[in-house]
């Protein structure tokens, strides 16, 4: 009993030192927030721990796995948490104000809701796909037959366009002093 208390006490400090190793790296990198250490086992049975860090700055969604590799370059350079894995989940500033927006009671018929439209979309992605080809191609098909009959009714051209003949002077008579300048 009192070496299982010893373990439970040596593991509550060691994650004190990794939440302010944490907020030391949060701050040295420009962020502020917080963050909350969890216990967890890896799937060979290693230990492992669960950042969640809360941020109010906004974070891309696509960058958040850089800031795991970050933090766990630095942490595994710790003697105590070299052979450890970390799992991080970040909540920024959106979705912080996802979850404030969220409603407090969520049926379940909501949910499986949901889950279906989900779901379906992606069975329905294919079909979906196939039909707007064709939306398109028929589309397409009939602009260009929209722009053929549109230049079949223009007028003929009253002139021959390859019949150039001399400019004339605005007096009437040709230009014979050199070749069509313009003053």
């Amino acid at each position: 009993m009192i070496l299982s208390t010893f373990r439970k006490r040596a593991r509550a400090a060691q994650l004190r030192r990794l939440r302010r190793t944490v907020h030391f790296l949060m701050k040295y990198t420009g962020m502020a927030g917080y963050c909350e250490c969890l216990d967890a086992l890896d799937i060979n049975g290693h230990p492992g721990y669960v950042l969640v860090v809360y941020t109010h700055q906004l974070f891309p969604a696509a960058e958040r796995e850089s800031l795991r590799r970050y933090l766990q370059r630095k942490l595994t350079q710790l003697p105590e948490f070299e052979r450890a894995t970390f799992r991080l989940i970040m909540h920024d500033g959106h979705d912080l104000v996802r979850m404030r927006l969220q409603p407090a009671h969520v049926s379940s018929a909501k949910v499986a809701a949901i889950v279906r439209a989900a779901n379906e979309r992606e069975k329905l992605a294919p079909q979906k796909v196939q039909q707007r080809q064709a939306e398109m191609h028929n589309k397409m098909a009939e602009n260009q037959w929209q722009r053929q009959s549109d230049i079949a009714s223009l007028p003929a051209p009253q002139w021959a366009m390859t019949d150039l003949g001399q400019l004339e002077e605005p007096d009437g008579k040709p230009d014979t002093e050199g070749a069509n300048t313009f003053s």
